[in-house]
């Protein structure tokens, strides 16, 4: 079970997972979230699982919900603990992986974005992974998430690579990567190697690969009622540049999903 934050650069230096990805647009996916939540409302608390530096909990915080995180990331969860200090008691972060999470409380919403289930390539792990969302909300609550889809997935072109600098505080961050679908698992796998390099000098680096599945809406409504939820509707994700996963190479967009707990 993958069940820790998806971003790239996990074995090494998390924390440029957002720098990596300068163009999402965090307001617009909250926005979008907030739409269903009134809709399907009323919502007062609401659990990010795998919530990473907390850019979602901050706007969600911001528009008046008591939030609650959790991060497998050490890293993570202090730059979320920092970013959402200014909200007092009206949230929390826990350094917690998403299936040991234990609240005190039944929650209205779970939310699992940057595409988290994709990280679940199995069905097992999948159904682990819906399962304990469902397991922190109260009856009729949501869960909220958004998945490669398979759609624009299986359209784009099979292969690709490329290389990408991240600059930041002083420092640079090269990194190369090659990505490559394979439909008779449904999975995209992506390749990649960084280096992180201060006043001409290499300061770090690191090599890992992932592996991301492509859902089809009808997968998730069996995988969803196999846990026990009730699909309700899904929609591409807001604020998307439809492109590719790493930044650049492999078309693919994504779909924002959503359900209630039965």
């Amino acid at each position: 079970m993958s069940g820790g934050p998806p971003g790239t650069f996990q074995s090494h230096h998390p924390g440029w997972s957002n720098r990596f990805q300068p163009d999402k647009s965090y307001p617009a996916e909250v926005d979008q979230i907030r739409e269903i939540l009134v809709r399907e409302g009323p919502v007062d608390e609401i659990l990010d699982l795998a919530c990473g530096s907390g850019h979602h909990l901050e706007l969600l915080a911001a528009a008046g919900h008591l939030v609650t995180g959790a991060d497998r990331s050490a890293e993570l969860v202090a730059e979320a603990r920092r970013r959402l200090r200014p909200y007092g008691s009206r949230h929390r972060v826990l350094h917690s992986d998403l299936l040991a999470t234990r609240l005190d409380r039944p929650v209205d919403v779970v939310i699992m974005m940057f595409a988290l289930l994709s990280h679940q390539v199995s069905n097992e792990d999948a159904l682990a992974t819906l399962r304990a969302a469902q397991s922190q909300l109260r009856t009729g609550g949501l869960v909220i998430f958004d998945v490669l889809d398979a759609t624009t997935t299986i359209s784009g072109p099979a292969n690709g690579s490329g290389m990408a600098v991240v600059a930041g505080s002083g420092q640079q961050l090269l990194c190369a990567h090659a990505q490559s679908r394979r439909d008779e698992s449904q999975t995209l796998e992506l390749s990649l190697r960084s280096w992180l390099i201060e006043d001409d000098r290499l300061i770090d680096q690191g090599e890992e690969t992932q592996r991301m599945r492509f859902y089809l809406e009808r997968e998730l409504d069996l995988l969803l009622r196999l846990s026990g939820f009730h699909f309700l509707g899904s929609a591409p994700l807001a604020g998307e540049d439809s492109g590719d996963v790493a930044g650049r190479g492999v078309g693919a967009s994504f779909r924002l999903v959503w359900a209630q707990k039965t």
